[in-house]
């Protein structure tokens, strides 16, 4: 149950940090998409350990997911750089002024936050894919050499 709720605050954390840097993603004619994220993790966590096709299906879904939260960080820490890099150069050569510049940097750390937690949902689906790959061989050994007494 404790690792349960754990996923929960997550998934909320996640969500609220995703919606604000959805906007700043759509600037860049970039839209994110976490369509059946929510899903998944609710079949994983009333998962029967039995289900192989359940878990089947979670393996490939929580596979997917640790790719594209992937791909999702290697995008983000690009235009996360790219920000910073923007921030000093400005900060340097005293072009803006300094509101546009602590914009920028609200939205440095924005990214900055949305990448950690990026990481984060990484990390969580690539333990919820080896978990559900361990349950389902584990079944599936079950199944196939049960001893008949």
């Amino acid at each position: 149950m404790k690792k349960s709720k754990k996923i929960l605050r997550r998934q909320l954390e996640f969500i609220e940090i995703s919606k604000k840097v959805g906007k700043l993603f759509k600037d860049r004619n970039i839209s994110l998409s976490f369509e059946g994220y929510k899903t998944t993790l609710e079949e994983y966590l009333s998962c029967n350990e039995y289900d192989l096709e359940n878990l089947y299906h979670l393996i490939i879904d929580s596979n997917l997911w640790s790719h594209y939260f992937g791909d999702l960080i290697g995008l983000t820490d690009n235009i996360y750089s790219e920000k910073i890099s923007k921030s000093f150069f400005l900060e340097m050569e005293h072009i803006t002024k300094k509101e546009e510049i602590e914009d920028l940097k609200i939205e440095i750390n924005l990214f900055k936050v949305f990448l950690k937690r990026l990481k984060i949902q990484k990390k969580m689906f690539d333990r919820i894919h080896y978990h559900c790959s361990k349950m389902y061989m584990d079944a599936n050994n079950n199944l196939n050499f049960r001893s008949f007494e």
